[in-house]
């Protein structure tokens, strides 16, 4: 997380400022962005669509999940507009399987666009060398692949999927 803290406040993280809260030296001007008001971040899951069927997942996400209930990308762009004129800072990419929105990298430079940074929450399965390529020049700046155990057993158990590690 201390990463989409820096992406988010591009200074520093929380734990910066507590070493430097009980020193002689006044906390540097860097880290002052913990200070100010705080604006939220926008988790947004995109999809309940995924290709895994992971024991753990909040979302009741799967295969069998349709796109009926998904934003249009109109939708969508409408609601980051506000999003921008609400002054968020970070959206974070999320689902289900947010790679199986065929318009995220659309929507990712529509954030981009409107002064919103962006984040990707995937399970990393769908990632290729044209995926990551896509990312990159979408402006997404942060990805995170989840992992459920360093072992592939146990990853592939908590997904329910043999290979998904």
């Amino acid at each position: 997380m201390n990463r989409i803290t820096q992406c988010l406040h591009a200074r520093g993280t929380v734990s910066a400022v507590m070493k430097h809260r009980h020193g002689k030296d006044a906390v540097p001007g860097r880290y002052l962005a913990f200070s100010g008001i705080r604006r939220p971040v926008v988790f947004w899951n995109l999809t309940d669509r995924c290709n895994l069927t992971c024991t753990h997942c909040y979302a009741s996400s799967g295969p069998g999940c349709g796109s009926e209930d998904e934003l249009t990308t109109a939708e969508a762009r409408e609601f980051i507009d506000d999003l921008a004129a609400s002054k968020i800072p970070l959206v974070i990419f999320t689902g289900g399987e947010p790679l199986l929105r065929p318009d995220i990298w659309d929507l990712a430079e529509y954030c981009r666009k409107g002064g919103i940074k962006t984040a990707l929450s995937t399970n990393g399965t769908l990632i290729t060398d044209e995926v990551a390529e896509q990312i990159k020049s979408s402006g997404i700046e942060y990805a995170g692949i989840s992992l459920d155990g360093s072992k592939a057993a146990v990853h592939d158990r908590f997904r329910n999927t043999p290979g998904a590690f």
